[in-house]
This record gives structure tokens, sequence and C-alpha cells, in this order.
């Protein structure tokens, strides 16, 4: 009887302890499945639609670059792409690829390479661009046996006038990884974004609304379903301020030249109708994915063809500079317009002695003089009589040392030195030397032609004008620019002393504009790139080209109420009224016969086509 209570509660204790475990296996299972289905239930339900939905992006036309008055300085053309399904399994692929190549006539262990080396990237793997029509043909004609293979349209941007609008308008190229966009575009690898110029800082605006679609697929990559189609919308079209006409000519006037850059301004808008740098290159290459053979020559060419020399060109501005070291003088007291200065040909400051460019002097000159026959001498003496810092606070006040803020990328904002700069660059102070070469546009003293066309537009018009690569809307008043804090008849003189410069017997007399009620003011310029000392005994004849002096003019015009503003550099030209003077003339020539053609009711008209080097047409991937 004992043993038979013992064995009750023996079996009563078991059963009640494996109810325990059993209870609390239930309670674990039951509590996992209210975590997964309902706490995360949102997540998983994300990820399972992702893993059988997928997205396909088109890109959008790309808007087209028009000029001032809507002549179209780009395109987009039809293209053909070829694309392989990835998201397809099948254990042939390379046999698939293969085969693909033979059709294509292109090398297989290559192509079959560079396959793989992308793989996995996206449901859609773009394996060809820019397939010539007789490469479609074969490819749709034999579509059976290629499964997974497939060709779509594209647009393929091009530019009419490649060298002509190089720098200006930039280039579009696929996304890189460094790219800010290439997070959002990493789905669509056939993606074009700016990578220069305008196409660069107005890509927002010009590269649209890629379309999309959305396709259910199983798990062997089949489609099952799909959503409706959302066409991408195209980029808006941008009006530039530039004229073509006129930069056409521009840039087939720079090409005499070996490298060189011209910029002409609207100075009642701040409109940049002209952006010239010589010599240009192919952007239809970048987009196309540019050769090796041709990046090298670009990169190793000492004309530096890859750069925007209008922005980015950095020189000294020589005698150009002359008009803001006498009006800072005027501003310190240091001398009144009335103050001469005896040019021997030389100045002597201690022992050395410093040359004016005329070895046989100009005698007694002031300073509106002084600028007309670009004395060094008398600017020398006036650089020397007051701090750096004033001088450089008149120079910033007429544009160089800052970015003028037009809209490019790229641009450099030059070099204006002061006191505390030396001191931070160089760990030494100012010295008397450097406020002497400082004085005519030597030494430290850097600026770009942008910036000196800003410059130009200033003097002309005592107003603070701002360049931009927009068209001025029609019918809007142009913008009040602010007035510079410049003494209006110290102002006066410099002007007219760039009048003389050009119409009286100056150092550029004989570019003088023979046009009606349109004359010319401007300022030579020719700085120094390499040491007087080093050329020493060495004939001008003889020298080399990346030894002769940089060539510069600025200018505006009409003298009486001024329209327009330019720069002209030419990269060692020897001399500014020898080599950019005459550019100028010829290009303000041009735009006066323009200008007259039009009011008679000629319209604007496109020039004719540059040949255009299109070589080899095969898939960037191969390269």
């Amino acid at each position: 009887m004992q043993n038979d209570q013992k064995r009750r509660r023996f079996f009563t204790r078991r059963s009640f302890i494996l109810g325990g475990i059993k209870f609390a296996l239930i309670g674990a299972l039951g509590s996992r499945a209210y975590y997964l289905q309902i706490i995360k239930g949102r997540d998983y339900q994300s990820l399972s639609d992702q893993n059988r939905m997928k997205l396909v992006l088109y890109p959008a036309d790309r808007g087209i670059i028009r000029d001032r008055y809507g002549l179209p300085i780009t395109r987009n053309e039809q293209s053909w792409r070829l694309y392989l399904d990835t998201s397809m399994r099948r254990k042939n692929r390379e046999e698939l690829l293969r085969n693909l190549a033979q059709m294509l006539n292109i090398d297989a262990d290559a192509f079959v390479k560079a396959v793989n080396r992308r793989l996995p990237v996206n449901h859609r793997l773009l394996l060809l661009e820019h397939m010539e029509w007789d490469q479609v043909s074969s490819i749709e004609l034999r579509a059976p046996e290629l499964p997974g293979i497939f060709v779509e349209s594209a647009k393929l941007r091009v530019y009419p006038y490649p060298t002509t609008f190089s720098h200006v308008l930039g280039y579009v190229a696929p996304v890189a990884e460094k790219d800010p966009e290439a997070e959002l575009f990493k789905r669509l690898p056939e993606m074009r974004i700016g990578k220069n110029g305008v196409e660069k800082s107005f890509d927002e605006e010009l590269r649209g609304v890629p379309g999309v679609k959305s396709q259910e697929v199983n798990v062997t990559g089949q489609i099952l379903k799909e959503t409706p189609y959302k066409a991408p919308i195209s980029g808006a079209d941008m009006w530039t301020s530039l004229d073509m006409e006129l930069q056409y000519f521009a840039h087939q006037r720079l090409s005499q030249e070996k490298s060189a850059s011209c910029v002409l301004l609207d100075v009642m808008t701040g409109e940049v109708l002209v952006c010239a740098s010589f010599p240009g290159y192919d952007p239809n290459e970048f987009g196309r994915g540019i050769r090796p053979d041709t990046w090298k020559r670009l990169l190793n060419d000492i004309r530096v063809p890859l750069m925007n020399k209008s922005i980015a060109g950095q020189y000294p501005p020589g005698s150009t500079y002359k008009m803001m070291v006498g009006l800072a003088g005027l501003k310190a007291g240091v001398v009144n317009p009335h103050t001469t200065f005896f040019c021997p040909g030389h100045f002597f400051l201690g022992n050395h002695r410093f040359n004016c460019w005329r070895h046989e002097g100009h005698g007694t000159v002031d300073y509106k003089r002084a600028i007309e026959v670009s004395c060094d001498v008398y600017f020398y003496n006036v650089g020397m009589r007051m701090p750096i810092d004033d001088v450089s606070a008149m120079v910033r006040k007429f544009g160089p040392g800052e970015l003028t803020g037009v809209e490019l990328p790229g641009e450099k904002a030059g070099l204006v030195p002061t006191e505390a700069w030396k001191k931070k660059r160089h760990k030494d102070i100012w010295r008397k030397g450097d406020s002497v070469n400082a004085a005519i546009g030597q030494g430290y003293v850097l600026a770009t032609p942008m910036q000196l066309a800003v410059m130009a537009a200033r003097l002309g018009t005592g107003k603070e004008v701002k360049p931009t690569m927009r068209r001025h809307p029609q019918g809007k008043p142009y913008p009040k620019w602010k007035d510079l804090d410049v003494n209006p008849d110290h102002l006066a003189i410099a002007k007219d002393g760039m009048y003389g410069v050009v119409n009286r017997g100056g150092t550029a007399a004989g570019k003088k504009l023979n046009l009606p009620d349109f004359d010319m003011a401007g300022k030579t310029g020719t700085s120094q790139v390499t040491a007087i000392s080093r050329l020493k005994g060495i004939p001008a004849s003889e020298q080399d080209w990346t030894q002769q002096h940089h060539a510069l003019f600025v200018s505006y015009a009409p003298t009486a109420n001024p329209r327009y503003a330019m720069a002209v550099v030419v990269e060692h030209g020897k001399s500014g009224s020898g080599a950019a003077a005459p550019i100028a003339k010829d290009v303000y020539t041009k735009l006066y016969e323009l200008t007259q053609a039009r009011i008679a009711g000629a319209k604007p008209a496109m020039p004719p086509p540059e040949p255009e080097d299109v070589g080899a047409i095969v898939g960037s991937m191969l390269r």
C-alpha cells in the first residue's frame, strides 16, 4: 500500500515537471512566432518583396543646350545598347557570350573576361554601347539563339562643334563610384551625368527624371507580372548667354596661335558672350569612352588642351594691372593726377636695377600718360610709396584675387598678394622689391582671363559687374550693379588713359577700331614668364616657345557708353600689342558686323559643323 502511494507521488511529480517543460517550450515558440510575424512582420515582408520584385530604370533624354538665340549647341542622337539579363540562371552563359562575341566580330576572351568582372551588377548588364546598325540587325535576326540578350534604343549626347565649345560645355560620362550621384544611379549603369562645364553646372536641370518599371519574377528570373511603365521625363533645355557665331569666330581666330583664350562680356547684364580656350578637345570621345592613347596624348600636350584657360589659366597680368595701382596711389594720396616721374628707362631700388620695357625711357610722364605708353618706371615709383595691402585692396574691387562666381566648375581665384599672405605662404616679410614687381603685375600676382574681363568691365562702367553663363530673360530690367567704391574723377583719368592706349598713339595705336560709333579703350600687357637673367645672351628667335612672354589685352567698347568688355591672353605670344590686341580688334569687328546684320533682320545662323573624329565605335567596357 505504501509502495503504491510512493509510486503515485513519483509519477505525479514527473508529470508535473514534464508538463512544465512542455508549457515552457510552447510559450517560447509562441513568443518567437509573435516576434517574427507581428513585430518583425513588416520588415520580412519588405525583404520578401525585394527578393521577388526588381526595379528597372530608364534614362531620360538630356536637355538640349542652346546659345542665346536658341541655336542648339548640343543634340541627342539615336543609339543602340546591348544588354544581358543577369537575373536568369544558366549554366552555359560563357558559351552564350562567346557566340555573341563571334557574331559581333570582337575578341571573345576579352569580352567574356570583361563581363565576368562585372557580374553580378544588376538585373541587366550593359554589354555594348553605340552599336552600328548591322550589329543590331545581326542580334535581332538571331534573337532565339540568344536568350537573355536584348537590344534597347538610347540617346547619345553629341557635340557638333566639339573643340569650339569643349571647355565651356564640358561633357557627359558614366557615373563613377566617387560621384555624389553614384548611389542614386547604381541601378542605372548606362546613365550619363555632366562631368565638366555647363553640363556639370546645370546637370540636375539637364538630366531629367528616369523612367521606371517594376517586375515580379520567380526564383528562375522569369517575369510573372509588370507594373505600368512610368515614362522618363526629359531634362529641360538650357539657354546659355553664349553667342554661337561669335564663339565660333573667336575660336577660329585663337587657333592661329599655339595656345590662347578670350572672354567677352555684356557689361549691362554680365552675360558671357564668348568663353573660348584653344586648343580644345573632342567631348564626344568622353561620352563614348575615351581611348587610352587619346587620353595620354591630351595629358602630355604642353598646351594643356584639357584646361579651360578662360577660367583656370592663371597668368601674371603684367601692365593690364597698372590702372588699379595708379588708382590705389591716388586714393592713398601718394600721388595726384598731376604728379610726374621721369623715366630714363630704368629704376634703382638700392643697388638693384629694374628696367622699363622701353630701354631708352619715356621721359617725364603723369598717370594718364603712363597708362597710354605703359611706363613701368612711373608705377615702380607709385607702388613702393605705399603698403602693398593698399594696392591689393584696390585691385580686389575690380575682380582679381577672388572667384568671379561664373557658373562653370574649376574656376581659379588667381592671387593678389598681401603682407599677411607672404608671411603665411613664404615665412618672410614683404619687401620693397616685392612692391616694385607687383606694381607692374609681376612677382606673385596672378589673374585669369575671366577676372581680367570683369576688371575691364568694372573699369569701363565703374560698376560691380558680375559674369553669368545664363541668358538674361528678355523683357526684364537689367541687373542693378552696385557702384564701385572708387573716386569717379580718378576712374575717369584711368579710362582716358586706356582710350589713349588705342586712339592717341599708345601701345595699341595700330589696333584702333575703324567702325562708326564703336571705338575701343584698352590696355596691353606683356608678362614675363622666365627670368631675364636666364635668357641673357639668347636671341629671342632662338628662345623656346615656353620661355616667351605672355601677351595680354583688356578692353571695353564703345568708350562713351561701354556695352562690352573683353580679355585676350595669348600664352607665350611675346607682346600684348602684337598678339593679343589684334585678336580683340577682330572679335569686336565681328561682333559689330553681326549686330548690324541682325538689326537689319538677318537671323542668327549655325556655323558649319567641325569635322568629327568619331573613331571606332565599340563598347566602352572593352577598353
